[in-house]
């Protein structure tokens, strides 16, 4: 009997994640900011930061296309080591692309399990869809960064963003 666990995930082949450059530079080269990950008092990792700018892209409900040059932030299995968030996000971003049409999730799903490519079409959806959201949430950040300098190292602006306590 095939377990959840064991099932193949919706984002396969381990696909690197990208990021715009300008974000890159902005939020993840702590050589550029002079500063060490276990200094942040906020988001110890990158992809926590990440992780982040896609809730507040998905929350938006708005995708930007990543355009000009583009970095890699992290590679999926670091999201699919955390499995129950993993399922999470893969949740999202399905609701969102079969919002529409829910009943063509299951023949794209069937086409997950007979392929034997990398990166399938569904899976390579999946993951542009995470990359955009995130792209709208990394604007978001600059924005609030410009408004509130420190936004990103301030515990207490997060969790009013988190709980919704904002103004904005």
């Amino acid at each position: 009997m095939e377990t959840f666990q064991n099932k193949k995930s919706l984002i396969s082949g381990n696909p690197s994640i990208r990021i715009c450059e300008d974000y890159y530079q902005n939020f993840f080269n702590q050589q550029k900011k002079q500063t060490k990950r276990k200094e942040r008092l906020v988001f110890a990792n990158d992809y926590q930061i990440f992780l982040w700018a896609f809730l507040l892209g998905y929350e938006s409900k708005v995708r930007t296309p990543l355009e000009g040059k583009t970095n890699y932030a992290f590679k999926w299995d670091i999201i699919e080591k955390r499995f129950n968030l993993s399922r999470k996000i893969i949740g999202l971003l399905v609701l969102f692309l079969y919002e529409n049409d829910p009943s063509k999730i299951k023949s794209d799903y069937q086409e997950i399990k007979n392929e034997n490519t990398n990166e399938s079409k569904l899976s390579q959806e999946l993951r542009i869809a995470f990359e955009e959201f995130a792209n709208t949430g990394f604007e978001i950040i600059t924005q609030k960064e410009f408004r509130e300098p420190g936004y990103l190292h301030d515990g207490l602006a997060i969790a009013q963003d988190i709980l919704g306590n904002t103004e904005d």
